[in-house]
């Protein structure tokens, strides 16, 4: 199904229910704020609530049936805001920022919290994460990874958050690593068969 809203590039997708959310991105010219709801049922698309900011490079998460828009780039500046979208009041509202600006990171939840890994700071691809809590509307920094990554593809799975390929700055990777939230640390896995960076993972 056609998006009849225009071509976009470096935005992240988010569903809950049976909507598709499609959450900012670029153009070419124009960076994007809007977020766009894609019904897979009635195959309709809507407009709903813009962000608070620009995002291309954005990373995202849902937690309880809400999504989170984490750091990106604006066109000027990459970013440690973060935002939440109630589909309930179809509003966008900002939580705590991020310790460090961010875009070209991944986001995953687990044990309802956010876990955003990775990205490039405007001057450095980043081997550090943070962890985000909705309780206490706090980011909290990880263990670095051993590796730089932007362009990393984050997955939560079976109690550990896996960190998949990316870019170093000096060339695309096919190694991985497993985050332990209960000894706050890296461990190596198994490499890919080829280098990537940007891609998806689910």
């Amino acid at each position: 199904m056609t998006d009849p809203f225009g071509p976009r590039a470096y935005h992240k997708l988010a569903v809950i229910g049976t909507d598709i959310y499609v959450i900012g991105g670029f153009d070419g010219l124009n960076y994007f704020n809007d977020c766009l709801r894609f019904n897979v049922v009635t195959k309709e698309w809507s407009e709903v609530a813009p962000m608070q900011c620009k995002r291309c490079y954005v990373s995202v998460a849902c937690l309880n049936n809400v999504i989170y828009a984490i750091g990106g780039y604006d066109g000027h500046y990459r970013q440690n805001t973060v935002e939440r979208y109630d589909i309930k009041t179809n509003q966008w509202t900002f939580v705590a920022p991020m310790n460090v600006q961010r875009s070209d990171a991944d986001a995953t939840t687990l044990n309802d919290r956010i876990y955003a890994v990775g990205g490039f700071s405007g001057n450095e691809c980043l081997a550090c994460g943070e962890y985000y809590d909705p309780i206490t509307d706090q980011w909290s920094l990880l263990t670095s990874m051993s590796q730089r990554r932007s362009g990393v593809s984050v997955i939560a799975h079976r109690g550990c958050i896996f960190a998949l390929g990316g870019f170093n700055g000096l060339s695309r990777l096919k190694d991985g690593e497993k985050y332990n939230p209960l000894t706050d640390e890296w461990y190596n896995i198994a490499e890919m068969s080829y280098p990537r960076s940007n891609f998806a993972v689910q």
